[in-house]
Parts: structure tokens; sequence; C-alpha cells
């Protein structure tokens, strides 16, 4: 068989204090098999897995606890091998059996209590899903009992991606500030974006799953929080459906019919799409579940190892707990190749297990930020011209539009593309770095520092240039994590080190409600010198929500008027030896 396209190991690690720095969380969930296709899924994974959560816990029409499959050997087996087994307890989407669920909550919990004692598991895995925000109290409720009852073990919390921040129907029910105070993490359910019965569409696109824990991250630390990834698409026939298929599926299927590939990574999907045609005299393939497919033309989307990644990464670039999947068992194998590729220190042998057939190279993502020299700006003198209104597509009728001309027209912001400045994107670390470079004219030389995850990076300039002249440095690990997002309080803190801002304000004038001193000591006063100075305002919740990515455009609109204030002379300062002590941009 062909192989598949190989991983780039991924080395992006977060910015955290050593102390804060761990292993990366795997946990995964176990549905619909037997002990024996259990252990056999656990077997392939490698010494790669933390946690499993099978399907152990199950509620009977009056909310009581039964468990039809639980196996002491399945669990002494994963105890042998270091792995922590935490069942999980669901509803199944069923509505009212999770209503009946919480409204016996005393005995139910009482009954996890005694099954975990009894069964020497690690905790209890809450997936209740699809009761309403009518019921967010009894469900925290619920939980909180839970924690009550097992203060020893490990109590998590299965809760819905939310990146509308959505407060009632299903998505209300989670408390996500109560329910992270109370359990050792949160999994965010970050995939069914496109779902059954809806249009086509990615299941879990690299957008949809960064907006999931940016708003997450609104009311629980990161070292609570889990990215959860699907190990499974979903196919429409003549754009109805979107019923679910395993990727060990979509592998046979890709094998065995003729198809189309796309790979889409415009726009923040990072999705794969194939459409299969199944002919009226091929054999009818029977899928996990045993739905059997008839002849004609399905649209499947889907995660390959290489959408994966860019979700391991992200999880790791925002320094969460690590990531969790459904379900073992719906993988292909290779998977456990990207894993092992972003463990330090583990291998997987080849797979021997069908997979799926090569795929085509994705086309390479433009660069975020050209180099300087990709587009020649005209020299300005006496008689130059100005330079031109940028021609960008995608900013007309934007309310920043006028802000990205200023910025444009100063030669610190460019587009990602002539014709593209994609005023929505997150801002990279490596981007801001290179903007800041850019205001403060730091010259672009060989200055002897190079960080191992910039060399070749279209901005290893800009950044060595930001460290030797004291704007940023580098992780304890010697890399810079040039791609990961900045967030609004990491560009606070690099504005306030490069402009001249007043500093005659009260700092104790903080009108922002998510923003605690005590919390952010570190940024607070960058933070309120820039709001004194009428540099920026916050939501109009009243929040500043400084852990959230800022995009493009809002930091063309902070650029903007940033230009009114002097620049300070960093390259004077770095004459006389001041350094910075550890990494300005996100060094909580």
């Amino acid at each position: 068989m062909k192989k598949l396209i190989s991983i780039i190991t991924l080395i992006i690690t977060i910015l955290l204090p050593q102390a804060a720095l761990a292993k990366d969380f795997v946990m995964t969930y176990l549905y619909g098999g037997t002990t024996a296709t259990y252990l056999n899924y656990v077997e392939r994974t490698g010494q790669i897995l933390d946690e499993v959560s099978p399907d152990y816990f199950e509620i009977d029409s009056q909310g009581n606890l039964y468990m039809p499959k639980i196996s002491r050997d399945f669990i002494r087996q994963m105890k042998e091998q270091g792995i922590r087994v935490v069942p999980f307890i669901s509803n199944h989407w069923d509505r009212p059996l999770g209503i009946k669920a919480l409204e016996n909550t005393e005995a139910l919990t009482d009954q996890l209590a005694r099954a975990v004692r009894d069964y020497d598991l690690d905790g209890v895995n809450v997936d209740i899903e699809n009761v309403t925000d009518i019921h967010r109290e009894a469900f925290t409720h619920f939980v909180r009992r839970l924690r009550d009852k097992l203060p020893d073990k490990i109590i998590a919390v299965a809760v819905a991606a939310n990146p509308r921040g959505w407060q009632t129907g299903w998505h209300g029910s989670y408390d996500y500030a109560a329910l992270a105070e109370i359990s050792d993490y949160l999994l965010i359910m970050a995939y069914d974006e496109s779902y059954f019965g809806g249009p086509s569409g990615p299941v879990a696109s690299f957008d949809f799953a960064e907006k999931s824990i940016q708003y997450a991250l609104q009311f629980a630390p990161p070292e609570k929080l889990v990215l959860g990834v699907p190990f499974y698409g979903r196919y429409w026939q003549s754009d109805k459906g979107g019923y679910g298929i395993t990727t060990m599926d979509i592998a046979h299927l890709l094998e065995n019919y003729p198809y189309e590939y796309s790979y889409f990574d415009e726009y923040g999907i990072q999705s794969a799409q194939a459409t299969v045609t199944i002919g009226p005299d091929d054999p009818q393939p029977t899928l996990w579940g045993g739905t059997t497919l008839t002849d004609g033309i399905y649209q499947i989307w889907y995660e390959t190892p290489q959408t994966l990644a860019s979700k391991i990464r992200l999880a790791r670039d925002y320094g969460l707990k690590g990531t969790g999947s459904w379900a073992l068992g719906q993988e292909i194998p290779e998977i456990w190749q990207t894993y092992a590729s972003n463990l330090p220190g583990l291998t997987l042998p080849e797979p021997e297990f069908p997979h799926l057939p090569q795929l085509p190279e994705p086309e390479p993502e433009p660069d975020n930020e050209p180099e300087p020299d990709s587009e020649p700006e005209p020299e300005i003198g006496p008689e130059s011209p100005e330079p031109a209104l940028p021609a960008f597509s995608d900013t007309a009728g934007h309310w920043a539009e006028a802000a990205i001309a200023d910025v444009y027209q100063l030669g610190w912001m460019k587009g990602i593309s002539a014709s593209q400045f994609a005023p929505e994107r997150s801002l990279t670390r490596a981007e801001a770095v290179t903007i800041f470079s850019r205001a403060a004219d730091f010259p672009l030389e060989d200055n002897g520092i190079i960080f191992p995850d910039t060399v070749g990076h279209w901005a290893e300039k800009e950044i060595s240039a930001a460290r030797f002249y004291g704007l940023a440095q580098g992780q304890s690990n010697g890399n810079f994590a040039p791609n990961r997002p900045i967030s609004r309080e990491e560009f606070a803190v690099l504005a306030d080190r490069v402009f001249e801002l007043a500093t005659t304000i009260d700092f104790n004038n903080n009108v922002f409600r998510d923003f605690e001193q005590e919390r952010h000591q570190w940024s607070y006063n960058s933070v309120i010198k820039l709001y004194e100075n009428e540099i920026l305002t916050g939501f109009p919740d009243g929040t500043f929500r400084p852990l959230q990515a800022i995009t493009r455009a809002e930091a063309a609109t902070i650029f903007s008027r940033l230009a009114i204030y002097g620049i300070k002379d960093l390259q004077s300062e770095h004459k006389k030896n001041i350094s910075l002590n550890g990494d300005p941009i996100f060094p909580r």
C-alpha cells in the first residue's frame, strides 16, 4: 500500500514558566466495542495514552446507573500499562434521559462513587449532552456532588464547543467557569461544526477549534482545558446527510473507489474533503455501525494526519493541558505516528494496518507577512509620490479599513498577498514582532542570534533583531514559537515597550471586569497605559479578553492610533546592556 504524506515534526511549545510545563496529556474515548477490541485499539497507539474513557456508565430510564459491559480485566491491563481509566457517563444526546439523571443527582452520584471505588477506577468523565440552559445550575450541581464524593479522583467534563458564545439551548447548560473550578479538566468537544441534517462542510475546521479555545480561556485556565479532536468525518449525498463515518472507513473508500481530493487551507479551514464515486456495478461497502452505501456520489469531510497535527499544535500553542479524541478505533494508524512526532522521545513502528492512499501535498500557506523585499515600496523623497493605497479585496467596507490603509502607508503592515489582508485572521508572534521591528527601524543584520524554530522562517531576521534589541526573548527551550497567535495582552506589552506613551496616568483606573492586576501583573501596567492613552478600549460587555488572540484588523487599529506617539530608542538601550528578564510575550 502507498505511504501517507509525512508529518512535519511540530516544535512550537507554550510559553509558560518551567513549573507549569508538563508532558502533553493525551486521552481518548472508547465506544461501541468489546474488551478485546478495546485492548487491540490501545495496543496500536504505542506508549502515548495517559487516559482512556470507556463507555462503562449508562443511565437507565429512572436516572440510575447501570453498567452492562464494565470489565475488570481491561481496567487491570490498563493500570499495568500506566494508563488511567476514567469511564464516561452519557445520556447519548437523549434529553429526557439527561434531565432524569440530573433530577436523580444524589442517588446517581452515590452510585457512580461506589462504582469507582469498587472497580478501582481513576474517576468519572461527565458527558451529559443536549440538556438546556434551564438545567445549567442542576448540571453544575451534579458535577459538584461528584467532586464532593470523589475528592481524590479525576472528575472531567465534556463541554460543548462554543465559538459564538451562545448562552441558550444546549450550549447554555455548561457553566465553564464553575465547572472548571470543581473539575480536573474540561474537554472541549471541538467537532461537529458541520452536523447531521446540516449543509456539508468541515467537521472541525482550524478556525472553529481556535475560536472554541479562545472562548473557553475567558473562563478557565489553559491547564484545565483539553481540546477534543475527531477521529471521524461526515458524508453528504446531493448535499443531504451529514452522516458520521470513521476515518478507517474513509481510508477503505479511497483505496477502492474513484475519488477527487481537495485540501482547504484558506480562511482557517485546514480540512480535507474527498468526493467518492460508487458505480452501479461496484461492490457496496458496509460502514462501521452497519450502514451500506449504495451507488452514487458522496462528499466526505474528514481529518487527516496533517489536519490533526495542526490541532495538536494549536492546543500546545495555547498552553492547554492536551488533547482528547472521539473515538479510539475509528482512526487510521498513521494518526499515532502524528502524535509520536509531537511527543519527545516517542517513536512508533510503521503501521501494519490499512491506511489512506497517497494524497497530494497541499499548497503551502502564503506567508502571513511577506519578506521585507517581497513588496518593493517606492522611495519617499522630496519629489517622490506618496505610497499608493492598498488594493485589498477583503478590506473594502471593513470597520478597520481606514486604519489598515494608514499602517500600510506607514510601511508597518502589509498583506498576506497582493490582494488579501485577512483582517479577521489572528496575528502571529512572528507577524507582531516584524511589525514592531519595522516601526522601531531595527537593522536586519547578522547579530549571531538563532532560534532553532525560526531558521528559514520568513521572519527569521526580524525575530533575531527583536531579540538583539531587547524587544522579546525566546522560550526556555531555546525556541521562539513564531507561528503561535499573539494574545491581546501580549500585544499591549510590546506596544508599551516600543512606543513613548504618557505615564502620568491613574493605574488604578481599571475598567475591565475580566482583567485583574493580581492575575495579570506582568501586563497590567501596559494595558492600563494603552487604555489611558485612548489607544485601546475593550468590548461592549466591559471585558478586555486578555488571552484572546488579537486579529490583524485589531492590530492595525492600535498601530494607527500609536502612530502619533514617539518611538523609544531601543537600539541605544541595547548598547547600555539593558536586557529583559524573561519573554515579554506570554510569560505567565
